[in-house]
């Protein structure tokens, strides 16, 4: 299997048999802020995740990180922590039913109305630490 792991985004065979099926490719691309892309490509690389649905925990704190837009791909994520950023919406966070801690603290410039609509949501265990302005 060695010989393998320079064929890491071919699909191998033998004797017609799949050895090797490449994993679908993370569309980092669709992450709008740059900072977020940058924070997320970090966190797959580091713990070697080559699918979407298999990050489940993010922590990008002191990031400079302004939008959440193409956050959604990443359906399982349970934990993410956006302390210390420069947010002002979260409807994204809506979209991700996995979802079970959310830190925002610290994004003084974040929507109210948006942070309450997320703690709002029917989800069981759902925890949001809100900014201190919106508490």
């Amino acid at each position: 299997m060695a010989l393998l792991n320079g064929c890491s985004g071919y699909a191998v065979t033998v004797n017609e048999q799949p050895v090797q099926t490449p994993s679908p490719a993370v569309a980092v691309e669709q992450i709008a802020d740059l900072n977020l892309r940058n924070c997320v490509e970090q966190t797959l690389s580091d713990k070697r995740i080559p699918a979407p649905g298999e990050l489940s925990s993010l922590i990008c704190t002191h990031a400079g990180i302004e939008s959440l837009v193409g956050l959604e791909q990443f359906s399982n994520l349970q934990q993410i922590d956006f302390g210390d950023n420069a947010l002002t919406r979260v409807e994204v966070l809506y979209e991700l039913p996995a979802l079970r801690y959310v830190n925002l603290e610290g994004n003084p410039q974040l929507s109210c109305a948006d942070v309450k609509t997320l703690a709002a949501l029917p989800r069981e265990g759902l925890e949001v630490v809100q900014p201190e302005h919106c508490r």
